[in-house]
């Protein structure tokens, strides 16, 4: 085992790294993230939007599912209940988005374009 590195003329301490501002997508407030990855201002608001966000898409995952398959039958019975699938999906999408707007949370889209710059949308 190596010993630890000691400060000196050879090892300098390195300048703390500083990150420009963001808005916290669960609050709305400016924060200044400690590391290049911060995405909310604190762990709460991480764990509250992913908790959320889980519920959310159970939601309406089956509504998505239902009006996909339904798309390409020939079965009118089906068209007909995939057509209805997607206009209650789009009711959940705006009640949802209602509400997020209501809180004071970051609009979906830009949430989504910050996400897609950062490479996190695998998360």
């Amino acid at each position: 085992m190596t010993a630890p590195a000691k400060i000196g003329h050879n090892n300098p301490p390195k300048p703390a790294k500083t990150y420009p501002a963001l808005v916290c997508p669960e609050c709305g407030e400016r924060f200044t993230p400690t590391h290049h990855r911060a995405v909310f201002c604190s762990p709460a608001h991480a764990k509250a939007h992913n908790n959320r966000a889980l519920a959310e898409g159970q939601r309406i995952v089956g509504l998505a599912k239902a009006w996909r398959a339904g798309r390409s039958t020939s079965d009118p019975k089906l068209k007909a209940a995939a057509k209805e699938a997607f206009g209650q999906l789009c009711r959940e999408l705006d009640l949802l988005s209602s509400v997020d707007k209501a809180a004071g949370r970051m609009h979906p889209t830009e949430l989504f374009r910050r996400r897609s710059i950062w490479g996190l949308l695998d998360r």
